[in-house]
């Protein structure tokens, strides 16, 4: 913020008359009634608020007083700039045979200073600052006045980025789903963390993503794709999401360029998978309990032995036993998509050998629970298997994915 610098007036010259009135007493000019003052009382300010455009404020949630940019404009010379809030900024009057403002790299009397209120609402305070060549202090007239009224959107759409542009038109585009019943119910310590968060899905060219997101979170645009960052120092200068509303239908969100003083407000429906319509015949047939942890059953007309713990997913090509870590993690985070079946085990209920497991939608936003009884065989041989069940829960990520030590030792055996 630049000081105020002196600028000295000079004389004004009164024209000599040629007749000298007797009457009037000269030399008692400057006392009493005639006594002269050097500071101007009462000047009139110009109304600016007729010539000043206001484009918008840095009204991001990670701003803070020192980056709050306010970007304002002057009408007539299309003229505009970008003040932090309370900085002041000096105006002059362009000389012609019609004067008018603009905007100045010098001190001048006349200035303003755009500021951001307590109640977050956008003033500009104006005055006239002059002094005489003594130092005295000539003027000092301030007024303020509020500019919200003044932001024209239409004007603002012209200054939107290529890359801010290419952020919203992803955000509009984004699948608002529920949340993930796979983690609700195999969640496990670390992923059931995320079991009552909402997601998001973002198309991108070579495969969608999803995010997991909660009312109050943001997003950052970096490297062509939204991403999950908390506020502070690692979301400043990147385009912003915040997630400001939820209700059960609508997903409201704002978003940002870098600089904080574009905003648009993208609004998401809720959207919906089909409902499951699968009968659980249409998958399973000819189940056989092989061992307490173990079956043989038919999918699709093909025999497959099944293990506690065991997720089948229904790709383009039919139903697939997931055998690997590298499968599950892209499950996990839908770069393969289908229905999904855990197999939780054979379960003993009164008596009666259930097969027990649960399915999910292809985007996991519904489950259902499959029981089916297994008939009881008389002189069944106890099970000699003595390989460990494994968990249907989703473990922390304690070396490259969930469920690694498990699958591991599965896998080995």
């Amino acid at each position: 913020m630049t000081s105020d610098k002196k600028q000295s007036l000079k004389p004004m010259c009164l024209s000599k008359s040629k007749v000298i009135r007797k009457d009037l007493a000269y030399h008692k000019i400057g006392t009493g009634p005639f006594q002269l003052s050097s500071k101007l009382k009462g000047f009139p300010l110009p109304d600016l608020k007729d010539k000043i455009c206001f484009f918008g404020r840095n009204s991001r949630p990670d701003v803070t007083i020192y980056d709050l940019l306010i970007h304002i404009g002057l009408k007539r010379t299309k003229q505009s700039l970008k003040a932090v809030s309370g900085q002041r900024v000096y105006l002059s009057y362009a000389e012609g045979l019609e004067p008018y403002l603009q905007f100045s790299n010098d001190t001048t009397p006349l200035w303003i200073m755009p500021y951001l209120s307590e109640s977050g609402k956008t003033f500009i305070e104006m005055g006239m600052y002059l002094e005489g060549s003594s130092g005295e202090v000539l003027l000092n007239e301030r007024k303020t006045f509020g500019i919200e009224d003044l932001l024209n959107e239409n004007e603002n759409k012209g200054m939107m980025t290529l890359e801010f542009q290419e952020a919203v038109e992803v955000f509009a585009k984004g699948k608002w789903w529920s949340n993930d019943r796979l983690f609700e119910a195999y969640g496990g310590e670390k992923y059931s963390l995320l079991k009552h968060d909402d997601r998001i899905e973002f198309p991108y060219e070579m495969e969608a993503q999803v995010l997991y997101v909660k009312k109050g979170e943001t997003l950052i645009w970096k490297g062509g794709k939204w991403k999950k960052e908390k506020i502070g120092k690692h979301s400043k200068g990147f385009p912003l999401a915040y997630l400001k509303c939820l209700t059960p239908h609508q997903m409201e969100w704002e978003l940002w360029d870098r600089e904080g003083l574009l905003k648009k407000l993208v609004s998401i429906g809720r959207s919906r998978t089909q409902s499951l319509h699968f009968q659980i015949d249409e998958i399973f047939s000819s189940i056989r309990q092989r061992t307490a942890s173990r079956i043989s059953c038919r999918i699709e007309n093909k025999t497959t032995m099944l293990k506690s713990g065991d997720w089948i997913l229904r790709t383009s090509a039919g139903w697939h036993v997931l055998k690997t870590l590298n499968e599950i993690e892209d499950v996990l985070h839908f770069r393969l998509r289908g229905e999904l079946f855990v197999f939780d085990g054979i379960l003993q209920k009164k008596g009666k050998s259930i097969f027990s497991g649960t399915l999910f939608d292809l985007m996991r936003t519904e489950q259902k629970s499959i029981s089916i009884s297994l008939a009881d065989k008389k002189n069944k041989k106890k099970s000699t298997d003595k390989k460990k069940m494994l968990s249907t829960k989703i473990q922390p990520n304690l070396s490259k994915s969930p469920m690694e030590n498990e699958k591991k030792r599965a896998l080995k055996k």
